[in-house]
């Protein structure tokens, strides 16, 4: 019998609670969010109480990133003090708002720790990522063929192009994506199973969730990571050409006409309501940040569930329009964080895109430079990973320090 490891499983229940147990419950409606806050909060102390903060051997590198990752409680000092100003609600709500979010990101320490220990290879964490979309995929692709006739994932439920949307959240898929591609050009084992995992992916994307900047960013992603990857000129040129294949017959669907159509600016096919109150929230929360100096510096602050006039400012009705930040890309973390927000994300996607241009030079991996390219390109109408309450980008950055240490460390 196959033992399980122990650092793996609470690897893999992070994920699972991240993805709302795979979507079957509220994660607010259910309070889950307050037992994934002690989850995290639990391997973060017991990280501190085996490690007394300490990893071996900490170089520049790894402490840059943790000065990033201890940033985040400065980010959330700030944008709970702003708060205090702009809506009026208490300091310490404000900070209690953001205890998710920064818990996930605390979670860098035990991730880094657990990697340098041994207890976890980015192989292992792969399989996890594996086994996540599998589960994923059983339960995404089982809604999508029932429709509405039964309803038995907690997701957002739309139509577009005449057909169901169900919004779930891709963002694992997008990044195990970039190690699926890495596999399929470098290694013969697995590779049909790993292609079809990619297209998989591809599908609860564009066929399931129907996110036109998701898939305009996957693809975009997928193409830039390949174009990258050296490899034997007639595997390039078949997967080249099977590339194209698939994304001329993707832009004469229903969405490939529609992601043209954003690109082009024709309102041929997308709703004018949908770029309209896009547009308009963006200039109400622009407005509203420049409206002081230190909310351009600081951010207008997070709101607090506990504040109606938070709530009210950050999600208002402006004639027949609702706005949300979630809806308007990077000038959510811009609105909350202000100009020392979007700093510490350019300082962490720099910092990331020049350990993963080593990588790549080293090892002619692409996956760690495929995220930051993905993030960077859907910065425009999706807020940035690294601003959501998920351990997906600590897990990234912890396996991506754990790479270059290991590329540092081979070269001496």
């Amino acid at each position: 019998m196959m033992k399980i490891r122990k650092h793996y499983l609470i690897i893999f229940i992070s994920i699972m609670m991240d993805l709302s147990l795979f979507f079957l419950v509220d994660k607010y409606e259910t309070k889950l969010y307050e037992i994934i806050f002690i989850w995290n909060l639990f391997w973060i102390s017991q990280y501190a109480l085996e490690s007394h903060f300490k990893i071996p051997k900490r170089n520049i590198s790894e402490k840059t990133t943790i000065a990033l990752a201890g940033g985040t409680i400065l980010l959330a000092s700030f944008s709970a003090l702003m708060g205090t100003f702009t809506y009026g609600q208490s300091l310490i709500n404000g900070f209690l708002a953001q205890r998710l979010w920064l818990s996930c990101w605390l979670m860098y320490f035990p991730f880094r720790y657990w990697m340098k220990k041994g207890y976890v290879t980015t192989a292992g964490l792969i399989r996890v990522l594996k086994i996540v979309s599998i589960i994923f995929f059983c339960i995404a692709y089982l809604q999508y063929v029932v429709g509405d006739r039964f309803l038995f994932t907690h997701v957002s439920l739309s139509e577009r192009y005449d057909e169901n949307r169900f919004r779930f959240d891709v963002d694992y898929l997008i990044l195990l994506s970039g190690f699926l591609l890495d596999d399929i050009l470098g290694k013969k084992q697995y590779r049909k199973q790993n292609m079809l995992f990619l297209l998989a992916s591809i599908g609860v994307v564009s066929l399931i969730s129907k996110a036109r900047m998701q898939t305009i960013t996957l693809i975009c992603g997928l193409i830039f990571a390949f174009m990258l990857k050296r490899q034997s000129s007639r595997r390039k040129i078949y997967v080249f050409i099977s590339i194209i294949v698939f994304f001329v017959m993707f832009l004469y669907s229903p969405i490939g006409q529609d992601i043209i159509a954003t690109l082009s600016g024709t309102e041929q096919v997308i709703s004018v309501d949908t770029l309209t109150v896009r547009t308009l929230s963006r200039e109400y929360y622009v407005n509203l940040l420049k409206s002081r100096w230190y909310t351009i510096l600081f951010g207008y602050g997070y709101p607090s569930n506990n504040s109606p006039m938070a709530l009210e400012i950050n999600n208002p009705m402006v004639d027949i329009y609702l706005y949300y930040t979630s809806d308007v890309g990077i000038v959510d973390p811009l609105f909350h964080y202000g100009l020392t927000g979007i700093t510490w994300w350019l300082v962490m996607i720099i910092i990331s895109i020049h350990k993963a241009h080593k990588i790549f030079k080293s090892s002619n991996q692409v996956a760690y430079l495929q995220l930051p390219f993905i993030v960077i390109l859907g910065c425009i109408t999706l807020v940035p990973i690294a601003f959501k309450s998920l351990i997906l980008i600590p897990l990234y950055i912890a396996m991506l320090d754990n790479k270059y240490i290991a590329m540092l460390d081979n070269k001496k």
